[in-house]
């Protein structure tokens, strides 16, 4: 998979402890948005997306910050999977 770096449009807000995504450009009406949630893991990966990472890379460093309990292979698709959400969100670029 080709590197992906987030958008830099697209912030991280905590509010009232909970992390959300939001995207600057959409257009708001009557001061509603679209959050997207993340949890402590999604808050993580975000963050190595500052710089252009690829899947790979991505596992690579959550297996050095996370316990050994998931396989490499649950942790490869479970990636996967989170990214392309990202990508559908139309939070990433390539």
């Amino acid at each position: 998979m080709r590197n992906m770096i987030r958008r830099k449009d697209v912030i991280k807000r905590n509010i009232h402890g909970e992390i959300f995504l939001i995207d600057i450009t959409q257009n708001y009406f009557d001061d509603e948005c679209f959050l997207y949630q993340l949890n402590e893991m999604g808050a993580f990966i975000w963050e190595q997306l500052s710089n252009p990472i690829s899947t790979d890379e991505l596992v690579e460093v959550l297996k050095e910050n996370i316990s050994d309990e998931i396989s490499d292979e649950e942790l490869l698709r479970d990636v996967k999977v989170y990214v392309e959400s990202l990508k559908q969100e139309g939070f990433l670029e390539e």
